[in-house]
């Protein structure tokens, strides 16, 4: 999860919540993962580190061919 900052008043948010949303995004990957390997078991399956925002996770990746 990526939580956009340096937009308008800025987040209140504390460790608390921060930890909160990992676990949380941690779930959801888990879960992907394995509909994934359900669907595709042949299929390797990758995670990648946060990226500043999508459309540069976008430009990034199209290089990686």
């Amino acid at each position: 999860m990526v939580i956009p900052t340096g937009f308008g008043p800025g987040i209140s948010i504390g460790d608390a919540d921060l930890e909160s949303l990992r676990r949380g995004g941690e779930r959801i990957l888990t879960e992907a993962i394995r509909v994934a390997r359900t669907a595709a078991p042949g299929l390797a399956n990758a995670t990648q580190p946060p990226i500043p925002c999508p459309a540069c996770g976008v430009f990034a990746v199209s290089f990686q061919g």
